[in-house]
């Protein structure tokens, strides 16, 4: 035990956190700098990898919904429209079957996992937040996905290298893509439509 104070330097004030009863010892704050040297991108707002995977996957099938709609062009006001959508449809999927979801929304996605899920623009009853735009992954992840070079400078689509990568990982293809298309684009017209297709996500 003598050679205990040897082990010991002098306190560092600038170096360590305010203490509190959580962080009896202040170095919450150096762990929380040393993550973001690591992971610059997951904030106190963006905390979770899979807000950047839902949001990038929203960005993709935007550039596949307005090819496929050919007969009736969708203007690219409609995106920010298209992406709330595919949020409320993936946070529903997912709270439908593994009855959770970590991402913004999720009291009002627990409190109806036991109905079928639905989408809808008109009915906020659906929403998955009060102004689900500017509190869900639009207004939180887009400009951290921006910042670290998965988007355009302009926010308004995917960076090459991220679009070449969501076209050969997206597991939103084929009939999945199709049947969630069609959802979507009743509900761009108005409608309260329901995921027919449960395993959709």
């Amino acid at each position: 035990m003598s050679s205990l104070p040897f082990m010991l330097t002098e306190r560092d004030e600038d170096l360590l956190g305010v203490a509190n009863r959580s962080d009896a010892m202040g170095v919450l704050a150096i762990w929380s700098a040393r993550a973001r040297d690591l992971v610059p991108h997951l904030t106190e707002q963006t905390t979770e990898a899979r807000g950047f995977q839902i949001l990038l996957e929203a960005f993709y099938l935007w550039e596949h919904f307005t090819k496929e709609q050919k007969e009736e062009p969708v203007s690219d006001e409609r995106f920010s429209d298209f992406f709330l959508l595919v949020e409320q449809a993936f946070a529903r999927i997912v709270g439908h079957q593994d009855k959770k979801w970590s991402l913004p929304g999720t009291r009002r996605v627990l409190a109806r996992i036991s109905e079928k899920p639905h989408i809808s623009l008109t009915d906020y009853s659906w929403h998955l937040l009060g102004s689900q735009k500017n509190n869900g992954l639009w207004g939180l992840y887009r400009g951290a996905a921006q910042r670290a070079g998965l988007l355009t400078d302009d926010l308004s689509k995917l960076a090459s290298t991220t679009f070449e990568i969501a076209d050969r990982t997206s597991l939103m293809k084929g009939e999945a893509r199709k049947s969630l298309f069609g959802c979507i684009k009743r509900a761009l017209d108005g409608e309260t439509v329901e995921l027919a297709n449960p395993q959709l996500a």
